[in-house]
């Protein structure tokens, strides 16, 4: 199994690469949604698709961007075993919450 800690370090990485890059100022109203993805041998977001779709079409279109623009890392702990991970983004009353599973 790998090291927890560097993997939650490379994870909260990724969290907060994607998130800087969502422009929420283009956000009209309130929502949440998903995008599960995998991460291949060399740090590249693979396989990525919405797990959950907002009703607010302007949160999809701000995350989708984001995500489209965010779609290289460093390569994964070496023990990283393919699973697919989900980041969530809620946005309600101008405030937001960024997670990575």
């Amino acid at each position: 199994m790998y090291d927890r800690q560097e993997f939650a370090n490379y994870k909260a990485n990724i969290r907060n690469t994607i998130g800087r890059k969502i422009d929420f100022t283009k956000v009209v109203g309130d929502g949440d949604c998903a995008i599960s993805f995998r991460i291949d041998f060399s740090g590249k977001l693979v396989n990525g698709a919405f797990a959950k779709q907002s009703s607010n079409i302007t949160l999809n279109d701000a995350v989708y961007n984001a995500f489209m623009q965010s779609r290289n890392f460093s390569a994964p702990p070496k023990l990283y075993n393919n699973e697919t991970l989900t980041l969530k983004i809620t946005f309600y009353n101008g405030n937001f919450e960024i997670s990575l599973k």
